[in-house]
């Protein structure tokens, strides 16, 4: 079985870097010889797309746009039978 742990995170930044997080310890603690695939969106690219969520669907909408509408994009390109995603 191919499992492989996704995370997202997004800033004001072009990188975040994963392998600092308690998250990253732990599961690379644990599961070694798994693979961990972290997507980092800069919130400088998307600002009028925050916008419109925020608009559309209200205060901290972002969490929609970055969690499910741009990481489904990447999920896509993620060849697994199973993917973990952590929030």
């Amino acid at each position: 079985m191919d499992i492989k742990l996704l995370t997202v995170t997004w800033a004001h930044s072009n990188e975040f870097d994963i392998s600092k997080t308690s998250l990253y310890k732990s599961f690379k603690k644990f599961n070694p010889d798994k693979e961990l695939i972290h997507h980092h969106f800069n919130r400088g690219h998307y600002f009028d797309l925050e916008r419109q969520y925020q608009s559309r669907f209200g205060a901290e909408s972002e969490y929609l746009l970055y969690k499910i509408t741009l990481l489904l994009d990447k999920v896509k390109e993620i060849d697994s039978e199973y993917i973990i995603f952590c929030d």
